[in-house]
């Protein structure tokens, strides 16, 4: 039913004008006061409001409490009808100014002018000045069951009983108002839900046009709508021509809104054939649709951080705008270090023993292997004196693995831009590897997942690491982030110190994130996960830094080594064992670095006494190469060092970042 909030200090009035109404069709909320008006538009959801001018004193000429009703926020999203017995021109121009800063109509009657005309403006504020589509046709599909009530409980999770019904039909006046023009839509799918904010994919339907598909963003009104303008001030524009083949831009459609929620359209994503990241992942893929996805994803990156529409407003440490980004002010130190407490007991509940005190986190990894670090907190919150300002960059927002989508091309669109808006350099790429570090690793051994972090933050170059014996169900994961890590080393001039920092508090992110409640194992897994991440990335990473333990990009132990004397070979600083016909083969190359040389003077050199004849022992070259491939090469597959000219030779490049 049609609902109508009306607001008159004089019962007798009331009374008699809602009972007209009623006998109309509508159903008619009560108010006697200003108060009783504000407290009905933040409970309940009237599209209409009609209100005296004068709602506490009918003789008081200065009794103008209707007016500041009119100028109420929430109030913006519903049409309005004021009547007065004492009109004068000053009081209609100032509601004539309302009405053009307000979305909906606002209607001025004299209360003399009796029920019928009343009803008469009521029925034409339904029809004509609430831009609601009453006769829209809205369907589900059975095959994902949804509702309004639904929906609204996931915004709202603590709503329930009358009040839940109402937000619910008060959502659907939300999607009427939405798609207007259309005369039936299909709510198909929830795509995902965070922090009070739901997102649907929707297909439309008008007479004589072909169906659209949209993605729909809606939730609290000043949520949603604070986030629909922050899109429209750091979203690159889709229609920019710079924007590369490879990277995805939405395009922001309508937006709509009610007291208390509002939506807004992402119009030109994949929504009939797309899977989500995590599907992709757990779909095992070939490594060439992740390598798809994630250069996708990097040319959107670089579509973003190119649009610099907001120049930095204040200087800002880069461990500070850290600190914002994912939630941790200057007074959040205490109540992170509660957390972790907390976070330990309910790990220990499930058999996953944590021990943290003010100087250390201690790990208890399976029989009697306990592995001490120190207390990584202290790091968060400490202000360096002479930390410097940070290069702030426009980034998308928010990435998880259920709010990317992949088309069928493995193109990547992003559908998540609650948090748009600057961010340190590499914290895009930092918050893609969060996901497949934390979220999409197919591991519950914590034996593994503690030799992953070994991989992840033991590397002397961390854009190479080392999978080539990694147990299955982590070796995909490391495999991708570092194709992430190369993709933001190709893309951005960074430091490692940058990337393990924005590793550092994603990781925070995460424990800070955490609730208490009542928790599976598998359930505490990632959180559990995130702490150890947290630990490992200060402790062996970031302290080993600044001591000059772990060598960075500029490192002299970078690249290939050899001391020929001592017949050492060392990569990255990493000795490696060879054979001596091995060690033969690296040092004739070596000797010629980045030179092309030809299979016939290798084998020769190398096989002194015997001529090379491809037919008869070029497979013994071919054998003997691959197998000094698979020692030098972090990643075989990918190699960085040694160059193979298909049936004519080989080429070691001693040095890749030269």
């Amino acid at each position: 039913m049609k609902s109508v909030l009306f607001a008159d200090n004089d019962a007798d009035f009331l009374d008699t004008r809602a009972e007209f109404l009623e006998m109309a069709g509508y159903n008619v909320v009560k108010a006697l006061s200003p108060a009783d008006v504000e407290r009905c538009l933040q409970d309940i959801w009237s599209p209409l409001v009609i209100f005296d001018m004068r709602l506490v004193d009918d003789d008081d000429e200065n009794d103008l409490s209707g007016l500041h009703l009119a100028k109420l926020d929430a109030g913006r999203a519903v049409a309005k009808i004021v009547l007065s017995g004492h009109l004068t021109h000053e009081i209609v121009r100032e509601l004539l100014r309302q009405q053009r800063k307000g979305r909906l109509s606002l209607n001025v009657l004299a209360k003399q002018e009796g029920a019928e005309i009343l009803v008469e403006a009521v029925n034409s504020a339904f029809a004509h000045d609430l831009h609601i589509n009453w006769d829209l046709v809205i369907r589900w599909n059975d095959s994902h069951p949804l509702s309004f009530p639904h929906i609204a409980s996931l915004i709202e999770p603590d709503i329930k009983g009358a009040r839940l019904s109402d937000r619910a039909g008060e959502l659907e006046d939300l999607f009427r108002r939405l798609f207007y023009e259309k005369s039936q839509i299909t709510i198909d799918r929830l795509l995902w839900q965070r922090q009070g904010r739901v997102v649907v994919t929707v297909f439309s339907f008008a007479p004589d046009k072909p169906s659209e598909s949209f993605v729909v963003v809606c939730g609290s009104s000043v949520q949603i709508m604070g986030e629909f303008d922050r899109v429209k001030n750091f979203a690159p524009l889709a229609t920019d021509a710079s924007i590369p083949s490879e990277a995805t831009a939405s395009v922001l459609g309508e937006s709509a809104e009610t007291t208390h929620f509002a939506a807004y359209i992402l119009v030109g994503l994949p929504i009939e054939t797309f899977q989500t990241f995590a599907e992709l992942y757990h779909s095992n893929p070939k490594r060439e649709s992740f390598q798809i996805a994630i250069d996708s994803l990097t040319s959107t990156f670089a579509t973003w951080h190119r649009n610099q529409r907001v120049p930095p407003e204040r200087e800002i440490s880069e461990r500070q705008l850290c600190r914002e980004k994912v939630g941790l002010g200057e007074s959040s130190s205490q109540l992170l270090e509660t957390q972790v407490v907390t976070l330990c007991k309910e790990l220990a509940a499930q058999g996953l023993d944590v021990v943290f005190d003010k100087e250390k986190i201690s790990f208890q990894m399976g029989g009697d292997q306990l592995i001490h670090y120190q207390n990584p907190l202290l790091y968060l919150f400490d202000q360096m004196p002479k930390e410097e300002g940070t290069q702030c960059v426009n980034a998308p927002g928010i990435l998880t693995s259920y709010n990317m989508l992949i088309a069928p091309d493995h193109r990547v669109w992003l559908t998540d831009f609650s948090d748009a808006g600057p961010a340190p350099m590499l914290w895009c790429f930092a918050a893609l590897e969060a996901v497949i570090r934390f979220d999409l690793v197919e591991s519950d051994d914590i034996r593994q997942i503690y030799q992953m972090e070994l991989r992840l933050t033991n590397s002397s170059r961390i854009e190479q690491i080392d999978s080539q014996d990694a147990d299955a169900p982590i070796r995909k994961a490391l495999q991708i982030i570092q194709l992430i890590r190369r993709a933001a080393f190709a893309t951005m001039d960074w430091k490692s110190s940058s990337y393990m920092q924005a590793m550092l508090f994603h990781s925070a992110g995460r424990i800070a994130a955490f609730r208490s409640g009542r928790y599976t194992r598998k359930e505490l897994l990632p959180v559990f996960h995130a702490l150890l991440a947290l630990a490992m990335i200060y402790d062996r990473g970031l302290k080993a830094i600044g001591e000059g333990n772990l060598n960075t990009r500029d490192s002299a132990s970078s690249g290939l080594q050899i001391e020929v004397a001592n017949r050492v070979v060392s990569v990255e600083g990493k000795k490696v064992d060879l054979t001596p016909i091995e060690f033969k083969l690296v040092t004739y190359l070596y000797e010629r670095n980045a030179q092309l040389c030809l299979r016939k003077d290798i084998f020769e050199h190398v096989w002194e006494e015997e001529k090379y004849d491809p037919s008869t022992n070029g497979g013994r070259l071919d054998t003997n190469m691959d197998r000094l491939r698979k020692k030098i090469e972090l990643d075989p597959d990918s190699p960085r060092y040694l160059m193979v000219e298909r049936s004519v030779g080989y080429r070691l490049v001693t040095n890749p970042n030269k």
